[in-house]
């Protein structure tokens, strides 16, 4: 039998939804998602998952104190993911590895102006955009700037041979991918728009990641899309004044994640990394190179089988690992 850990995990890559509605256990999934099978096990195990919802909610509610609206005139921290993406920049301020880049392509009659104007509006709209990481005293801080000018450069490829085309605007989007951030004057944001024929348009955004993460960079797409949306139709900005920022979150990290409540999370992680192993060791066909990191990188893909991905995935589990775990352990013991 899997252990309450492997089900819920099981359940969090099928992306089905647990919580308490009352007394009662709930759930959502996409459709097919919670086989027969998985329903059993779910109805089996109804008792530990109701006890370890309940536990988590109590735990977070009891622990976790409001996040309110900070007065900005004072010293401002970041939060400890920025802090850290700030060190690192201490070290090698010319490197492009933490750089966010996306391409959106857009087809059909796009407006420029309502596009410059949502993209104002939105920087307008999350501080932490407008946001730079000065030094003061050898110690990082952050200013929010009351505006930020983000040229859009417009740049036209339709005079390009058809047969270039396509090459030129990838030597052009990876041109400003690679290009460094200055965390100390800004701007955090660089924007380009290529134009490759009167209806087709790349958009390249690059951004740094102190200010846009992964996970955050799916509220700025959003918003960016429904102000251009409104905006192309004459219309005014639909999105709702934020209730809080960014900065309100970081303050609130740091107030709270200190003491007693810091030194149990250090204490867990100390625990699970004890002893890590000094370096993987691959098998590779050419030595190790001297320990200097490039960030120059590969991408091999391999397809594995429905069949075999379940299997892999399924032996994790019963190991207490995950399916990443599972395939590097397969890499130390064979060869590629």
């Amino acid at each position: 039998m899997k252990t309450l850990d492997a089900l819920l995990f099981d359940l969090s890559q099928k992306d089905v939804h647990l919580w308490m509605e009352g007394d009662r256990l709930r759930y959502r999934a996409a459709k097919d998602a919670v086989t027969p099978e998985l329903l059993a096990e779910i109805k089996n195990r109804k008792a530990e998952i109701v006890q370890f919802l309940r536990q988590a909610t109590q735990t977070s509610s009891s622990q976790l104190p409001p996040i309110g609206k900070i007065d900005r005139n004072t010293s401002l921290p970041l939060s400890f993911a920025q802090q850290r993406l700030w060190y690192l920049y201490q070290f090698e301020p010319d490197s492009t590895s933490n750089n966010m880049s996306v391409v959106f392509s857009f087809r059909g009659i796009l407006n420029v102006s309502a596009l410059e104007k949502s993209l104002d509006s939105v920087i307008a709209r999350h501080e932490v955009l407008r946001t730079i990481f000065p030094s003061v005293n050898g110690q990082p801080t952050q200013v929010i700037l009351p505006e930020v000018d983000i040229a859009m450069s417009v740049e036209d490829l339709r005079l390009v041979p058809t047969e270039y085309r396509d090459t030129e605007a990838r030597k052009r989007a990876t041109s400003l991918a690679q290009c460094p951030f200055n965390l100390e004057t800004g701007p955090m944001i660089r924007v380009l728009l290529l134009q490759l024929t009167d209806v087709e348009h790349l958009l390249v955004f690059n951004i740094h990641s102190i200010v846009c993460d992964a996970a955050s960079s799916d509220v700025f797409y959003q918003d960016f899309n429904a102000l251009y949306a409104a905006y192309a139709n004459n219309q005014d900005s639909p999105l709702p004044e934020l209730a809080i920022q960014y900065v309100d979150f970081a303050h609130w990290q740091r107030n709270w994640l200190q003491g007693e409540v810091l030194e149990s999370q250090v204490n867990y992680w100390k625990q699970k990394l004890q002893s890590p192993p000094s370096a993987i060791r691959l098998p590779t066909d050419h030595p190790r190179p001297q320990l200097v990191q490039t960030y120059r990188s590969e991408l091999s893909a391999r397809i594995l089988s429905k069949s075999l991905n379940a299997d892999l995935t399924s032996l994790g589990q019963k190991l207490g690992g995950t399916l990443f775990m599972v395939l590097i352990a397969t890499l130390g013991v064979t060869k590629i």
